[in-house]
């Protein structure tokens, strides 16, 4: 069943979406868009498995693009599942009182219609009264409700505690000093960061993200440096060929004849 969500003009103008990288960019409306075709009520769109499975690419790409979604605030995850920020705030549910309208001005077209007089029951005004009241008012204004804080900064006693660090340990290619220097780093970032962005609900799930940013970067790196040193390798043995085919043994026409 095809469905459909509200897109903002906003966003065109909106310096965090329109300066994203490609990939994340196109996952930001495939994230939307999913979150609409499972009828997402609070912007929770499954775990990375489940998105991978709908996005139709690898965990790895998935977690790659979703990076700056998360550090933006678009995304937010708790390590289990993803979800889109303030998706029930802009993807409210219509009020269907069609019907209901329609009814009241066809109860009123003919009240004009006839003398006025007292009705001989209280049913029908009682249920012109019962209408009207379900109808909203033209300046009638939706309260919000008082929202919790997003989130909080991260306490200055913040430490990650043993279980996080085994699960950074086992669960990525970091060595226990290379997770020391990422927390480090870490915590030097948030608490030099300020503004609305600076605050997060799950700081255990930040810096697990951050530590898995940091491992791809790592990951990257040694692949790049592996592929300069092969290209390296590969030219030397061809300049050595060619210095082989151009010169042959080096002392046969070095004497003359």
């Amino acid at each position: 069943m095809s469905r459909w969500f509200r897109a903002y003009s906003e966003t065109l103008n909106d310096p965090k979406v329109q300066t994203l990288p490609d990939a994340s960019f196109k996952a930001w409306h495939n994230a939307l868009y999913l979150a609409a075709q499972i009828d997402s009520k609070d912007g929770n769109i499954g775990s990375l498995q489940e998105i991978s499975f709908a996005f139709r690419v690898t965990q790895d790409a998935v977690s790659s693009a979703f990076h700056p979604l998360i550090d933006l605030g678009l995304i937010e995850t708790d390590d289990e599942t993803f979800h889109i920020v303030s998706w029930k705030k802009r993807q409210y549910k219509s009020d269907t009182s069609t019907n209901r309208v329609r009814e009241f001005r066809k109860r009123g077209k003919r009240s004009r219609n006839v003398s006025e007089t007292a009705p001989d029951t209280d049913t029908d005004t009682e249920l012109e009264k019962g209408i009207s009241n379900d109808i909203p008012k033209k300046n009638e204004q939706t309260v919000p409700k008082k929202q919790t804080p997003a989130g909080t900064r991260l306490p200055e006693n913040w430490e990650p505690c043993v279980e996080l660090v085994e699960w950074a340990l086992n669960e990525t290619d970091l060595s226990g000093l290379q997770v020391r220097d990422q927390t480090a780093r870490f915590k030097d970032y948030w608490f030099g960061k300020s503004g609305k962005d600076a605050t997060k609900r799950d700081w255990d799930a930040t810096w697990r993200n951050w530590i898995r940013r940091a491992n791809d970067d790592r990951r990257n790196t040694n692949e790049k440096a592996s592929k300069d040193r092969t290209g390296t390798t590969d030219l030397k043995r061809k300049l050595a060929e060619q210095h082989h085919q151009m010169f042959g043994g080096g002392s046969q026409n070095a004497g003359g004849s």
